[in-house]
């Protein structure tokens, strides 16, 4: 009975745990269904794999777990491809291989993982070559070995830097031997050698920028030799390679052709074009400061060297023969040029250091001698400074030639004055003379003739002892002045007489004529056709104010001023009056214009008319000074208009200091051009000396 009682307990204990089992099962599956519907592939993918461990013969479970590894599957190869598009060939690699574990079924996974497992395996070795040839010191075939990688290069890890610091080293490699290649004359190869390094910095500094930058930041790359790419001492390294790599290209190019030391050359075969020697002088030393430090100077630097020292010496020569024929042909300024030039080339000629004393010997003299002349001609200003160019070119040869004219025109301010002396008031109108004399003042003044002084300043001036060359002396008498008020009904008659305006403008072009005038007979009948236009003039003039004066008691209108002026200019160089006729002159008044006003047009007209006469007799003397004397340089006669204009330059020059303006700077350009002298500079520029 015991023993019938022991099998049920046995019996029954088996049922209970075959249920709890069933229970178990039921969980994981139910489990593993919640999860799928969520659609959490890989808790899901849990659930069933721990079903099927308790119920592995579960068809439902094998079914539901196989389509459950489907889905993980594509989820691992979806990152594998974003992994990809990221440049992580590596975890693309990983995640592909677990695709193809979960889901060994599909093709597509099995192809892309065959594919990129390849160029996994083409870029580590690649890399693992890369790193030998660096250590076995040849960064160029480390580069070969990288460069084929193209892209792939940027999604292994560590491939991208190996590769710039390959590249540096190339860099680096490159200059190395571009150095040793020109040390041994090849320079064509250098220079490739140079232009590849350059292009390999220029590629890592850009590179290095933009990472550094990150996408969209619109940083512009450093340019090579910055410091970006192969740091500071790297760069300046190059930069020294490089310069001795063009350097040496240059000397070979500009040297190419000449004898060689301890051939039969002379020294004529060495005349390298003048234009050409700038720029070789400028190669060599360019070639000797970028040298490498115990470098031995190389062939084509010493054929460089000998055919610049050869090339200068014969240019030297060259220039220093011209000096000498132009010293012969009495050209000052043209030797001292020529010498100037020759001393740019080469100081250590033998004879050039002599040659250039005679030279500037001469030049001085000639510079006192045209001091001289500008002084007698008037020309103060430009005396001073030939004198002063002289004492600076040689400070013994004319220097008390030079002093001397320094100190007679010293107080001297250009050319001879106008002296305009107070004129007789032989009328009852005080002040006149007065206002009349202010009047020419201005008028003169405006007309550009030179300096004009009144007689009191002159007089002061002379007291002082600074007495101006006198040109000429300007008095006379007023005769006549009277003003009337018309009183009948009749109207006054036009201010503008058709017959004066046209008389007026017979005179207008007859001076035109004379300024234009060229040479002695045609000025003398222009001058005597303009004097016979201006007595027709004054007649005219002369005997109109005497009819409106007259018929003024019976108009009504305006006031009517009358004036007679007796005027004289006198010559003090020849002792005698170039003009004395009286100048009459008349107005008429506007309604309401006063007594004053209208007194003070009347004497307007008349100075108007005494400075024309003025202007024609200064115009006079010096055409017939120029006749006379030569004119030009080499006369004693008086200053032509451009060297007029030249003395005002000078004065105005002189006067400022330093040219700080546009019109002083103008001026300055001139004075510059005409004589040599910088007032700029201070000092005379030996290429744009002339001397007349």
């Amino acid at each position: 009975m015991s023993a019938v009682v022991s099998r049920l307990a046995v019996l029954a204990l088996l049922c209970a745990v075959a249920a709890t089992a069933a229970g178990c099962r039921s969980v994981h599956e139910t489990r593993g269904d919640e999860l799928f519907a969520r659609s959490e592939y890989e808790s899901a993918l849990e659930e069933y794999q721990a079903a099927q461990r308790l119920e592995p013969h579960n068809l439902r479970v094998k079914r539901r777990l196989e389509e459950t590894a489907g889905n993980v599957a594509a989820l691992r190869q979806a990152d594998a491809e974003r992994r990809l598009a990221a440049g992580d060939l590596e975890g693309a690699v990983r995640s592909l291989e677990e695709a193809v574990r979960l889901d060994p079924s599909s093709t597509e996974a099995k192809e892309l993982l065959a594919r990129e497992r390849a160029r996994l395996t083409r870029v580590r070795f690649a890399c693992s070559q890369a790193r030998r040839l660096l250590e076995e010191g040849d960064p160029l075939a480390a580069e070969a070995a990288l460069a084929p990688l193209g892209r792939d290069r940027a999604v292994v890890a560590d491939a991208a830097k190996l590769y710039d610091e390959v590249r540096r080293q190339a860099a680096g490699f490159l200059r190395d031997r571009a150095a040793k290649r020109t040390a041994a004359g090849r320079v064509e190869e250098a220079h490739a050698d140079i232009e590849r390094a350059t292009q390999v910095e220029a590629e890592l500094a850009a590179a290095a920028a933009a990472r550094t930058a990150g996408p969209g930041s619109g940083t512009r790359p450093k340019a090579p030799g910055s410091g970006t790419a192969a740091g500071p001492e790297e760069a300046v390294g190059a930069d020294k390679i490089e310069a001795w790599v063009k350097a040496a290209a240059d000397v070979k190019r500009l040297s190419e052709g000449y004898p060689r030391k301890g051939s039969k050359g002379e020294a004529k075969d060495y005349a390298v074009p003048e234009e050409q020697l700038p720029a070789l002088r400028e190669a060599v030393e360019r070639a000797i400061a970028a040298r490498p430090r115990g470098e031995r100077q190389p062939q084509w630097l010493a054929h460089g060297r000998l055919v610049l020292q050869m090339s200068v010496e014969v240019a030297a020569e060259r220039h220093m023969a011209l000096a000498r024929e132009a010293l012969a042909g009495a050209r000052p300024a043209e030797a001292l040029r020529e010498v100037d030039r020759a001393f740019t080339f080469s100081a250590d000629v033998p004879g050039l250091g002599d040659l250039a004393r005679e030279a500037r010997t001469a030049a001085a003299r000639a510079l006192a001698d045209s001091a001289e002349r500008a002084e007698r001609r008037g020309l103060y200003h430009l005396a001073r400074l030939r004198a002063r160019q002289a004492q600076e070119l040689d400070p013994y040869a004319a220097s008390d030639r030079a002093r001397t004219v320094v100190e007679r025109t010293a107080d001297r301010s250009g050319p001879p004055a106008v002296i305009v002396y107070p004129f007789q008031n032989l009328t009852a109108r005080e002040g006149a003379d007065k206002r009349l004399q202010e009047l020419l003042l201005h008028r003169i003044e405006s007309q550009g003739l030179g300096p004009v002084l009144s007689f009191d300043l002159y007089r002061r001036r002379r007291e002082a002892g600074r007495s101006p060359t006198i040109g000429r002396i300007v008095k006379g008498d007023i005769v006549q002045l009277e003003v009337r008020h018309p009183f009948d009904g009749r109207e006054p008659a036009p201010r503008d007489d058709p017959t004066l305006a046209a008389l007026r403008r017979d005179v207008d072009e007859a001076r035109g004529r004379l300024r234009e005038a060229r040479g002695a007979e045609a000025r003398d009948e222009a001058r005597a056709r303009l004097e016979e236009a201006e007595r027709r003039l004054a007649r005219a003039e002369r005997d109109r104010a005497a009819a409106i004066f007259a018929s003024s008691r019976e108009r009504r209108g305006g006031l009517v001023a009358w004036t007679e002026v007796r005027c004289q200019l006198h010559d003090p160089e020849t002792g005698r009056d170039v003009f004395d006729e009286p100048i009459v002159r008349s107005v008429e008044g506007a309604p309401g214009e006063s007594t004053e006003q209208v007194l003070t047009r009347v004497l307007a007209e008349a100075a108007n008319a005494i400075a024309a006469e003025v202007e024609k007799a200064l115009d006079s003397s010096r055409a017939h000074t120029v006749r006379v004397g030569g004119g030009g340089a080499g006369g004693l006669g008086g200053p032509s208009a451009a060297e007029n204009d030249l003395e005002m330059r000078i004065a105005l020059l002189e006067k400022a200091g330093k040219p700080h303006s546009g019109e002083l700077e103008s001026a300055a350009r001139a004075v510059l051009e005409a004589t040599g002298y910088s007032y700029a500079e201070k000092r005379t520029v030996v290429a744009k000396l002339r001397i007349d």
